[in-house]
């Protein structure tokens, strides 16, 4: 424990980060990515075993491998509250370092082992025979855990698990606080540390093996760890010996998984992904960060794996971290091991001058200084003179320093202020210890880690003289040290707040206040305040209903110049972006989501976002984008992917935006953000997570604008499987008019986004030309359809007299589908039946004819156009007359049918098409069990 604050206290300032908001130490969300990839990726050995004993098996394993982790935010705790002064902490602190050492003698002269460059030590350290360069990597011979896997060196761009700067500067402050306790235990205190850092390296390890190679690099770097030691550890740990083992607290030896991680790409494991189960997962994750060190309502104790087996693997770059941070901290304690010299009394004065003359206020003045007794002191004193950062010598020549009068040139950069005089030899010392603290102070800056140690430099003597008053000088321009609105230069700020001017002044005698845009708050009614008391001034409430620019002016008047600055206020609003909801839709969906989904159909996730504008400016939010991923109950996560606004065909489109307004409509394409969610994620049960952006609303020169974000995270939904429809076309030649084969199938699958059915397998009819009927009235018509009715379907009569010659054809599960090459109405040729007559390019109207093949009757409502369907439903025995009320999303045109005006009404009546007809949920739920599975 140190013994005494005052003591450390040079060198705890030179500590990183100790004066700062903390540091987190452990990259939390890192071990979260491997935890989630390690259950993804395992193939636990005994598989009679429950999921829930398999998921107790893992967090047991998991809870072992972070423990370190754990320990290792206890100590930056408690070392961050010793710092500041905390004695219980310093104790705990103490208590903790101790009890490591105790339990794993072996890391008692580590750091020095390895700093030294002890083969032994660094070649099991790297996993290496050969020691940290060499290429081939093998377990190293020697008592303890030595994992085989190449890792890259912790000086790489982004650290792993463990942040590189938070951990320098807790190796920093251990060992200032142990300045005063002697050699021997500033040395166990970092090997303490570094015992913690050796034992978390199994997990860091995993992190990296993910980062670079994926789950499958992950599954191969568990396994060989498994191999090469990792799983003896464990396994010994959990005999359950009195040094801390299970059974000390009474408990027996917890259960710990072997699982067995195959090799690449061997992702996902066998029996996975239904071990051990996404929600199961996520709780182990909720509670690895905050577990206590010891849960009574745990089911396994806290039992320490690697204080019976210790881990001697550490990546290479570790060694030359911890030399490099070795070497800064016995630079930055030698550093405080030189004292500055000791200030004789008195260091300045001003005895004997009478009265200074200043020739004028600006630098190029004379400027003399009367009194006596100049001639005695002139070979051992020197003159000081006023200058913005202190006092500092003036040289004066013999002809100069007389008895009675000193006469020099006033500088350019001095000030008002004391002058007077300082002891040569002191101030000659002092000058000399600020460069050899500053020379010390580079060489730790050029060390490797040097960017991360913070070092205040030394700065140079500049105590003033006693002000006398008539050694008092009045020169120089005045000086702002300081003009703020609420402590920055450039204030966001939102209507109605307040804003506070403030401003550091020195060597000025007036000051004005202005402000200078032609607009906004200002001083009582006027846009000037001069002279303002204080060095504070609040202004405000500010009314802007748009983004404005305000600017604000402090004039500094000096004795020789006039100095200004600026702060502007940048008026604006936070959009505060929010997200009201979102629909699933393969065609149309329910307020209440109670539209079944079918299993890999193209489907569309509208989600509304809002904003809190609240009348401010345009009451719209232009260039909102979004992103959507999908997670699936299995765990398997995707990758983001964009909104598909605007695009054609519909795809994620990156960039694609909308402008989001006060009140926005699902009848609007383009009120929504639309993503078009691929369909091999539209499988079993998934939730969607959702992310709205704003970047820059409210921008203004100089002011980048405000940024809004709202998540969501939404579910569940479950896609279920439906038949693929079969249909086939034939082509039909209608008044010298034939349909392209294109033309066939894109009417066809233009018809697949109104069904309950995730595609159709579209082809011609095979041994089947080109159609010619004689007319194109509906009895022509009516003939094709009879006619390919009997080449489809076996009759009754066929069926009876088969045996005697009869055709019967063989059916072939699909529906036919007759197309001409222009307009001519459709037929059905019975309800149900599988062969219809449709016109081309009109995929609406093909669904209303498949529809009747697969046994939906009209509706026979009444419509704007003028038609009525005949036969089937009147409109009374339909929801709301058989108009729908959710609104229909054309994933093929990339289109929300608007309900305004006329309305959208049911697929089976004759309300006109594309944007009028379409199924309503009912319908959807009929045709579902049509179709069928």
């Amino acid at each position: 424990m140190p013994t005494s604050r005052r003591k450390n206290a040079r060198v705890l300032e030179a500590s990183p980060a100790i004066d700062a908001p903390p540091t987190a130490l452990i990259i939390w969300r890192d071990i979260a990515d491997a935890v989630r990839a390690m259950a993804l990726t395992a193939e636990f050995a005994d598989e009679t075993v429950s999921e829930s004993t398999q998921l107790v098996r893992l967090e047991r394993l998991i809870w072992s491998l972070t423990e370190p982790m754990r320990r290792l935010e206890g100590v930056q705790a408690f070392a961050r509250r010793a710092a500041a002064g905390d004695l219980h902490a310093a104790a705990e602190l103490e208590a903790q370092l101790a009890e490591i050492l105790e339990r794993v003698p072996s890391s008692k002269g580590l750091a020095d082992r390895l700093v030294a460059g002890d083969e032994s030590e660094k070649g099991a350290a790297c996993g290496c025979v050969a020691g940290c360069g060499c290429a081939a990597c093998v377990p190293a011979p020697r008592r303890g855990l030595a994992l085989a896997v190449p890792v890259p060196s912790l000086d790489e761009e982004t650290s792993a698990v463990l942040d590189e700067s938070a951990l320098v500067a807790l190796l920093m402050t251990v060992d200032a606080l142990h300045l005063d306790a002697g050699v021997q235990a500033r040395r166990d205190a970092i090997d303490a540390v570094t015992a913690l850092v050796r034992a978390a390296q199994p997990m860091v390890t995993f992190v990296r093996a993910l980062r670079t190679g994926g789950r499958s690099g992950l599954a191969a770097a568990v396994r060989r760890m498994l191999e090469n030691g990792l799983g003896a550890a464990l396994g010994r740990a959990r005999e359950g010996a009195s040094d801390g083992g299970a059974q000390v607290m009474g408990f027996a030896p917890p259960d710990i998984p072997m699982p067995g991680f195959p090799g690449p790409p061997g992702f996902p494991g066998r029996g996975t992904p239904d071990l051990p189960g996404l929600k199961g997962i996520e709780k182990i994750l909720a509670e690895l960060k905050g577990r206590k060190r010891w849960d009574p309502d745990a089911l396994d104790p806290n039992y320490v794996w690697w204080w019976r087996e210790p881990v001697v693997y550490l990546p290479p770059g570790w060694i030359a971290l911890l030399a490099c941070m070795r070497e800064a901290v016995r630079l930055l304690n030698e550093r405080a091991a030189i004292l500055p010299p000791t200030p004789p009394v008195p260091a300045t004065w001003s005895t004997g001058i009478s009265s200074i003359d200043a020739g004028g206020p600006c630098g190029g003045a004379t400027i003399v200084i009367h009194g006596l007794g100049f001639d005695a002191i002139r070979a051992t004193a020197v003159l000081l003179l006023p200058f913005p950062d202190g006092c500092r010598p003036l040289a004066a020549s013999a002809s100069q320093w007389l008895d009675e009068t000193i006469t020099v040139t006033l500088p350019s950069d001095a000030i008002s202020g004391p002058i007077g005089f300082g002891d040569a030899a002191y101030v000659s010392a002092y000058a000399a210890w600020v460069t050899q603290q500053n020379e010390l102070a580079a060489a730790i800056r050029r060390l490797k880690c040097g960017r991360l140690v913070r070092v205040l430099p030394a700065r140079p003597l500049r105590d003033c003289p006693p002000d006398i008053g008539v050694n008092r000088l009045h020169a120089g321009t005045a000086i702002i040290d300081a003009f703020t609105v609420n402590g920055v230069a450039m204030l966001p700020i939102e209507p109605g707040d307040v804003a506070t001017l403030a401003w550091s002044v020195r060597n000025a005698d007036h000051l004005r206040l202005e402000r200078v845009s032609a607009t906004g708050p200002g001083f009582g009614g006027s846009a000037v305040l001069l002279e303002p008391v204080g060095t504070s001034r609040v202004i405000g409430a500010f009314t802007h209903t748009a983004p404005t620019l305000y600017t604000y002016r402090l004039t500094a008047f000096g004795p020789c110049g006039t100095v200004s600055r600026d702060v502007m206020v940048a008026a604006s609003k936070r959009p505060r972006l929010g997200i009201r909801g979102i629909e699933v839709t393969q065609s149309v969906q329910t307020a209440s989501s109670t539209v079944r989904l079918v299993e890999r159909k193209p489907t569309v996730v509208r989600v509304t976002p809002i904003h809190g504008l609240a009348g401010f400016d345009t009451n719209a939010v232009t260039g909102v984008t979004g992103r959507i991923r999908i997670r699936r109950s299995d765990g398997v996560v995707s990758g983001w992917f964009d909104a598909a606004n605007n695009s054609a065909p519909m795809a994620p489109t990156p960039g694609a935006s909308i402008t989001v307004i006060a009140a926005p409509s699902r009848n609007n394409t383009n009120d929504t953000l639309n993503f078009l969610v691929p369909t091999n994620w539209c499988v079993n049960t998934v939730s969607f997570e959702i992310e709205v952006r704003k970047t820059g609303y409210g921008a203004l020169p100089g002011f980048a604008g405000f940024d809004g974000v709202a998540t969501l995270t939404r579910g569940t939904f479950t896609f279920q499987p439906r038949r693929t429809l079969e249909l086939r076309y034939i082509r039909v030649n209608w008044g010298g008019s034939t349909p392209t084969a294109a033309i066939c199938q894109s009417t066809l699958l233009g018809a697949v986004p109104l069904l309950p059915t995730p595609k159709a397998n579209v082809a011609a009819l095979a041994g089947v030309g080109v159609q010619n009927p004689g007319g194109t009235g509906d009895d022509d018509r009516d003939d094709l359809v009879d006619d390919f009715d009997d080449r489809h379907n076996c009759s009754l009569w066929e069926a009876l007299t088969e045996w005697l010659g009869s055709d019967c054809p063989d059916d072939d599960g699909a529906i036919w589908v007759l197309i001409p090459g222009v307009f001519s109405r459709g037929k059905a040729y019975d309800i149900p039946s599988n062969v219809c007559f449709t016109p081309p390019s009109n995929g609406p109207y093909a669904a209303h004819e498949l529809s009747h093949c697969l046994n939906q009757e009209h509706v026979g409502v009444m419509c704007s156009n003028g038609q009525q369907a005949q036969g089937g439903d009147p409109p009374s025995d339909w929801p709301n007359n058989a108009q729908l009320v959710d609104v229909p999303f054309d994933s093929l045109r990339n289109k929300a049918l608007s309900l305004a005006g006329t309305g959208v009404f049911d697929v089976m009546t004759y309300c006109g098409t594309p944007d009028n007809t379409w199924p309503m949920p009912v319908r959807w739920d009929r045709l579902w069990n049509e179709i069928g599975s």
